[in-house]
C-alpha cells in the first residue's frame, strides 16, 4: 500500500551509451487501496552516480596510503569529533574505527587526556599549525614518547573546519 515509489536503475540506450536513472513516482489509490494513477518523473543521474564513484574510490586510495605509513593519522571536526582514524590508530586505541569516528575526542581519549590537549586544540583551531612532543598512554600500545602535529584544515572561506593530527612514535629514538 505504499504510495511513493523510488528506484534507480541502468538503461543502455540504442547508440550503446549506458545512462543511470532514477524513478520517483507518486500512486494514487482508491479507498479499497487499489492503484488508480501513477504519475512521476524519471532523473538521469548518470553524472551524480560517476561522482559518488569518484569519491569512493579516492575514499579507498587515502585509506590505503594512510594505513601503510606508520604514523597515528586522524581527522577531528570543529566539534572534536572524529571523522576519520587510519589502521594505526585504531590499533594503538584498541578500539574499532567504527567505534572511533563519530566520536568526540572526551569519549576515545578520555577527560583527563582531552583537557591536558585543550590548549593546543583551542590553537589549531584559531587556524595555527600546532606540533610538541611528549610521553602519552595509548590503551594497546602502551607508554609512547610521540611527536604530535595539528594541522588546521582550513576552508575556501577561511573558516577552520577542523584538523588533521599526525602521531609518530619516537620512543625507539628516545
Amino acid at each position: 500500500d505504499r504510495t511513493e515509489f523510488k528506484e534507480e536503475f541502468r538503461i543502455t540506450r540504442s547508440d550503446g551509451d549506458v545512462r543511470w536513472l532514477e524513478i520517483i513516482a507518486n500512486i494514487e489509490r482508491d479507498p479499497a487501496g487499489s492503484p488508480v494513477r501513477v504519475y512521476g518523473v524519471n532523473l538521469d543521474i548518470t553524472d551524480r552516480k560517476a561522482i559518488a564513484e569518484r569519491i569512493r574510490s579516492s575514499e579507498a586510495q587515502l585509506r590505503l596510503i594512510t594505513d601503510s605509513i606508520p604514523a597515528l593519522v586522524s581527522y577531528i571536526d570543529r566539534s572534536e569529533r572524529y571523522r576519520f582514524v587510519n589502521r594505526r590508530y585504531s590499533e594503538w586505541f584498541g578500539i574499532e574505527r567504527d567505534e572511533i569516528v563519530t566520536h568526540t575526542m572526551t569519549e576515545i581519549l578520555g577527560s583527563s587526556a582531552r583537557d591536558s590537549l585543550k590548549p593546543r586544540i583551542d590553537e589549531v583551531l584559531t587556524g595555527v599549525t600546532v606540533s610538541f612532543e611528549s610521553w602519552l598512554n595509548y590503551p594497546a600500545a602502551g607508554r609512547r614518547y610521540v611527536h604530535v602535529s595539528y594541522v588546521p584544515d582550513i576552508s575556501e572561506a577561511g573558516e577552520v573546519a577542523g584538523f588533521y593530527a599526525l602521531v609518530t612514535d619516537l620512543t625507539a629514538q628516545k
